[in-house]
């Protein structure tokens, strides 16, 4: 029983040693990095070595990348980090290393050589990235423009999985148009290209200012009249569609309601129905709901 103890103990200490080694290897270094001018790329490491006997100044860090073993300089912020400036082969837009921290342990007046590995890693040069959006939150219809390197007026600006109209003004700058989505909420935001989406940042809906005038709707029966529907900001593509309610469905007769594309009002023509009192409630994506008393009386 006591064998079986002591082998066990030793396997879990072989597992701690071993298995624990890539869990501490850490690549800070991202998978995708924007393409520059030197064709000089940092790459990063952090090895947190845990064990309380290691040999001091016995730690060294290497980075095997295109074959080759190249030993890395531990950084001046952190003596668990080591950097390599990697010069990339021109013509070559990504590569293929890996890390190996090695140390030595005393116990007992005998030093052991260890050594811990990371998983392979991969390098991209991105030829098109971005570098930041100019506000994290605003209002359906506000123009937002987006910063960053290699845009093409092929791209698109996608808010929560929403198509938002989108300028192209410069291969280094976008603008888009906030859609017509639900307001008080957090939405993703990526850029569309014909390579596939690189992600921006979030971007909160805040709700917008539907103007309605007159502020109370007085109608006679069978007669018409004109109520105008306003937004602060251009109607995105397809238009800004107008939600109508009320709890008088027989008094009020009203078309279909959208603002045009590109426009900030419409007109529309509202008639009289039957005699009565009640509410309109009128709604659109983005917008806060407005509610007006209207009022319907007999010839």
């Amino acid at each position: 029983m006591k064998a079986k103890l002591l082998f066990l103990t030793s396997l879990l200490a072989a597992a701690l040693i071993g298995g624990g080694c890539t869990n501490n290897v850490s690549n800070l270094t991202p998978e995708n990095l924007p393409q520059n001018s030197s064709g000089i790329y940092t790459i990063t490491v952090k090895g947190k070595i845990a064990e309380s006997n290691v040999v001091a100044g016995s730690q060294k860090c290497t980075i095997t990348i295109d074959g080759t073993a190249r030993e890395m300089t531990r950084s001046a912020f952190s003596k668990d980090m080591w950097t390599y400036d990697y010069i990339i082969p021109e013509g070559q837009d990504q590569a293929r290393y890996f890390y190996v921290i090695e140390y030595d342990v005393k116990n007992r007046g005998i030093v052991t050589h260890r050594e811990r590995k990371s998983p392979l890693q991969r390098l991209f040069l991105a030829n098109r990235y971005v570098v930041s959006i100019e506000a994290d939150r605003g209002v359906v219809g506000a123009k937002v423009s987006v910063t960053g390197r290699g845009f093409t007026r092929m791209d698109k600006i996608v808010v929560g999985g929403t198509a938002a109209p989108t300028q192209f003004i410069s291969p280094q700058v976008l603008v888009f148009t906030v859609p017509a989505v639900q307001a008080n909420q957090d939405y993703y935001v990526e850029l569309q290209t014909t390579t596939g989406n690189l992600a921006i940042g979030k971007f909160r809906v805040d709700p917008s200012v539907l103007r309605v005038t007159p502020a109370e709707l007085e109608l006679v029966q069978g007669k018409r009249s004109m109520i105008v529907f306003a937004s602060e900001f251009d109607a995105p593509d397809g238009g800004l569609p107008i939600e109508i309610l009320t709890n008088v469905p027989d008094s009020v007769v009203m078309p279909p309601v959208v603002i045009p594309e590109g426009k900030r009002s419409i007109s529309v023509r509202v008639e009289g129905g039957q005699p009565g009192s009640g509410q309109i409630v009128i709604s659109a994506p983005g917008f806060n709901p407005l509610t007006i008393p209207v009022n319907v009386t007999a010839q």
